[in-house]
């Protein structure tokens, strides 16, 4: 049995060569039969005086899936069918390339950084200023804590405190003298 290879999704045209031989043959019709798996498909062939039988099959993509169907050429003379020829026709979609554009949306990145030099905190008593400093060279977590005196001879008491060193109420305070 050989094997036709047609199109799914696209006409496909059949030649065949028929040779019909009696005493007296009627008008002969033919068909070409496709056996499909849930039903079957028949598409006449018009026969030419030379023999040739041409079938035209449509696309059958919306019908058939891709794959392996029996299929014959069957003629009718005088009432009765022959079925001279069986293939088995293998269909196939055709090449399709598509392409589709796709935009994605990129996720804005956001950030923001700050970088505190420096605060001064005036307590209430107009006499003492108290600053705190914090420097680039030293590492996040000191501060250094400098009190001033009003008065020009008094020198400057300085004092170096951890952060891990103060309690929760000592933080809280020193971020709102920071604030006002």
């Amino acid at each position: 049995m050989s094997t036709i290879d047609l199109s799914l999704d696209n006409n496909n045209e059949i030649t065949f060569q028929v040779n019909i031989e009696g005493s007296s043959p009627a008008l002969p019709s033919c068909r070409f039969l496709i056996e499909g798996h849930e039903m079957s498909f028949a598409f006449p062939g018009e026969i030419e005086k030379d023999g040739t039988v041409n079938v035209s099959v449509p696309p059958l993509e919306k019908v058939l899936r891709e794959g392996s169907y029996k299929s014959g050429l069957e003629v009718i003379v005088d009432d009765r069918v022959f079925v001279p020829l069986e293939v088995e026709v293998n269909f196939e979609k055709s090449v399709r390339v598509t392409a589709e554009a796709v935009s994605r949306k990129q996720k804005s990145i956001r950030s923001a950084s700050a970088r505190l030099i420096g605060t001064s905190v005036r307590s209430s008593n107009k006499t003492k200023q108290q600053q705190v400093l914090i420097k680039e060279s030293q590492p996040r977590d000191v501060v250094n804590v400098v009190k001033n005196s009003s008065t020009r001879d008094s020198e400057d008491t300085r004092k170096e405190v951890r952060m891990n060193d103060l309690s929760e109420s000592q933080i809280r305070n020193l971020i709102r003298d920071m604030i006002k």
